[in-house]
């Protein structure tokens, strides 16, 4: 048996979810920086597809580093949601390591 290394359904289900918009959502689950779950639930790459007009969320990562705003190399996934146009209005994520 061979386990799925990445759900492309659930990502696209995922999308659908946020594109929707005005509302809060919860992720608990692996993640980093630049992706949410090892399946790959979502990608940092993935922001742009998000199309909600001014439908702005709010969304709470229980996931690592998902929230890392003080590295300024780079935008974590929860910066990049706010800074980007008609993304989120606010995002609460760990900005280190975290256990559920």
């Amino acid at each position: 048996f061979t386990y799925p290394t990445t759900k492309p359904n659930a990502q696209e289900a995922f999308i659908r979810e946020l594109n929707k918009s005005g509302y809060a959502g919860v992720y608990y689950g692996h993640g980093n920086t630049h992706q949410l779950a090892h399946e790959g639930l979502f990608y940092d790459t993935n922001i742009p597809s998000i199309k909600n007009s001014r439908r702005y969320f709010f969304y709470y990562f229980g996931s690592c580093t998902v929230g890392r705003f003080d590295d300024s190399d780079y935008e974590c996934i929860g910066e990049q949601l706010v800074r980007m146009k008609g993304g989120a209005i606010g995002t609460m994520a760990e900005t280190a390591g975290s256990s559920a």
